[in-house]
C-alpha cells in the first residue's frame, strides 16, 4: 500500500511539496518536545516521540538531502536527548555526524555550534573522547565568536569531564566551577551535571563531606525540575559515594533508588551504572548469585548501548566475580579486555570511581592467585580478544556455577537453560516483543526466534504466556 501511493505521489508531481511538509511538520514536532524531555513531562513526550520515530527518521533523511542546510543540524539536535537517555544511541550519532558535516552545513552559526555539542554528547557518553573533543573545541570557537554563553558553558563543562576521567582534578574543577558560573544560561539535566562531577572529583579526593554535598545539589536541582533522568542519576551517584566509603547498605539502598527513578523513562544511562554498583555490593557480601545476575545485566545494557567505556567497567565487574569464584584466568583475560577498552581514553581509568575501586580491589586478590608470568599472559590474551569474545568470556563467567554448600539444594536453573537464554526469557517476562528483545541483546530477530524455540522446549511450554508463567513458577526471573 505505501509503494502504490508513493507511486501515486510522484504521479502527481507533489512529491517535493508533501516531502516538505512532512519534514516541516516533524521538525516542528521534535523542537516541540525538546524542553519538556527535561522534566515531569519527559515520560510523555519521550513516548511521542518514540511512536513517530519512523516519521522522524524520514525527516532526517529529507532533512539531509535539502538545500536549507541548517535543517538536518536542527532535527538531530532536537533528539539529542532522545537518543542519549533512550537510544539508538549509535543512530542518532550517525545522523548528527552526517548533519554537521554536509560542505553546505560548515560555515559558523548557532544551529552549527548547537549540533556539535550535541554530536560530542553522544560521543563523550560512547566513550569516545577524542573524537567528542574535535567537536567540542569546534563549538567553543563558534559559540566565543558569536557570544552565545550556554555554548561557552557546556564546551568548558565537556573539557571538565574529559580532565577528571583523565585524573586531572584540579584542571577539571576549575573548568567546571568556571562554567558553573553561567548557570543562569543553562537548562537543569547540564547544571546537574557540573554538580554531579564536582562531588565525584571531591570523592576521589577523599573529601566525602564535600561530594555529598554536591550530590545533594544535584539532587536538589533535579527534583526542582522534577526531572526523572537527572534524579536517576543522583541518586546513582550517591550510590557511588556510599560504596567508596564502604557504606554497603547505603550504596544498595541509593543503586535501588535510580534503578526505580529510571524505570519510568527507560534510561539506558543510569540502568548499567548502578546494575553494577549492585553487583559490587553483592560480592561485598558473598551473594554469588546476585551479583552474577547484575554483572549481566550491565553487561546486557552497555552492550546494546555500545557503550565503550561502560562495558570495559562491565567486563571487569565480571572479571571481579571471576576471582571470586576463584577464576583466575578467566578473570585475568576478562580485566586484559576491560583495559584494552580504555587505552587511548582514560589512561586506564573508568569513568566512575566504584568501578575503579572495584577493579583495584579484586586485581590485588587476583594477583595473589597467580604467578606474573601466568597473569600477563593470561591478561595480553584478554587484551586482544574482539568485542563479541569478550563479551562471550564475561558471560561464562555468569554462568551459575554448582554449589558446594549443600549437595541437596535444588539446582537454581532446573530446566538447564543457558546463560543467554536465561537473558531472553527475562525479557520476555519483561513484556518485551521479540524485535525488542532482539534490540536490547543485540542479536538479530532470527536468532531470539530460535532461542525462543528452545526455551519452550525446555520449558515444556508453547506460548509467551506460558513461559513467562513457568519463568516465574521456577524462579527463573
Amino acid at each position: 500500500v505505501r509503494q502504490y501511493a508513493h507511486e501515486k505521489l510522484l504521479e502527481s508531481g507533489e512529491a517535493n511539496a508533501v516531502r516538505d511538509r512532512h519534514l516541516s511538520f516533524f521538525l516542528r514536532l521534535a523542537e516541540d518536545a525538546e524542553p519538556h524531555l527535561v522534566g515531569p513531562a519527559q515520560a510523555t513526550w519521550f513516548a511521542r516521540l518514540e511512536m513517530e520515530y519512523t516519521n522522524l527518521r524520514a525527516a532526517q533523511e529529507c532533512s539531509l538531502q535539502h538545500m536549507d542546510f541548517s535543517l538536518g543540524m536542527r532535527l538531530a539536535t532536537a533528539l539529542d536527548t532522545l537518543w542519549n537517555v533512550r537510544g539508538p544511541a549509535l543512530e542518532g550519532l550517525e545522523w548528527l555526524v552526517r548533519a554537521v558535516s554536509r560542505p553546505g552545513a560548515v560555515a559558523p552559526s548557532l544551529v552549527r555550534a548547537r549540533a556539535l555539542q550535541a554530536t560530542a554528547r553522544l560521543l563523550w557518553n560512547l566513550g569516545d573522547l577524542a573524537r567528542s573533543n574535535l567537536y567540542i573545541e569546534e563549538s567553543l570557537v563558534i559559540s566565543r565568536a558569536l557570544g552565545y554563553q550556554p555554548g561557552i558553558a557546556r564546551a568548558l563543562m565537556h573539557h571538565g569531564l574529559n580532565a577528571r576521567v583523565q585524573g586531572d582534578l584540579k584542571k577539571a574543577k576549575s573548568l567546571l566551577e568556571e562554567s558553573l558560573v553561567l548557570r543562569e544560561d543553562l537548562d537543569s539535566e547540564i547544571i546537574v551535571t557540573i554538580y554531579l562531577n564536582l562531588g565525584l572529583i571531591a570523592a576521589v579526593e577523599g573529601d566525602y563531606d564535600a561530594a555529598r554535598t554536591g550530590f545533594a545539589q544535584a539532587m536538589t536541582r533535579a527534583q526542582a525540575a522534577e526531572d526523572s533522568h537527572s534524579v536517576a542519576r543522583s541518586f546513582a551517584h550517591l550510590g557511588i559515594l556510599a560504596f567508596v566509603r564502604g557504606d554497603y547498605d547505603g550504596a544498595e539502598a541509593a543503586f535501588t533508588s535510580g534503578l526505580r527513578a529510571e524505570q519510568a523513562i527507560r534510561n539506558l544511562i543510569v540502568a548499567p551504572l548502578s546494575f553494577r554498583g549492585l553487583a559490587y555490593v553483592a560480592l561485598q557480601r558473598g551473594q554469588m548469585k546476585r551479583a552474577a545476575d547484575l554483572c549481566r545485566e550491565a553487561l546486557i545494557s552497555d552492550r546494546a548501548r555500545r557503550d565503550r567505556l561502560g562495558l570495559a567497567a562491565s567486563l571487569a565487574a565480571c572479571a571481579a566475580l571471576a576471582v571470586v569464584r576463584k577464576q583466575p584466568k578467566r578473570a585475568a583475560r576478562l580485566y586484559g579486555a576491560a583495559g584494552a577498552r580504555l587505552l587511548g581514553n582514560l589512561d586506564g581509568r573508568h569513568r566512575y570511581p566504584h568501578d575503579q575501586a572495584g577493579q583495584d580491589r579484586y586485581i590485588a586478590v587476583l594477583r595473589t592467585q597467580l604467578d606474573d608470568t601466568t597473569f600477563n599472559a593470561a591478561w595480553q590474551a584478554g587484551h586482544a580478544l574482539t568485542t563479541d569474545q569478550a563479551v562471550a568470556e564475561a558471560e561464562l563467567a555468569t554462568e551459575p556455577v554448582e554449589s558446594t554448600t549443600s549437595l541437596k539444594t535444588a539446582p537454581a536453573n532446573p530446566a538447564g537453560l543457558t546463560a543467554r537464554e536465561l537473558d531472553v526469557l527475562r525479557l520476555l517476562a519483561q513484556g518485551m516483543s521479540d524485535a525488542q528483545i532482539a534490540e536490547r541483546l543485540v542479536i538479530s530477530r532470527r536468532t531470539v526466534s530460535t532461542h525462543l524455540t528452545a526455551i519452550y522446549g525446555k520449558l515444556g511450554v508453547k506460548s509467551r504466556s506460558a513461559a513467562t508463567r513457568a519463568a516465574l513458577e521456577q524462579n527463573l526471573v
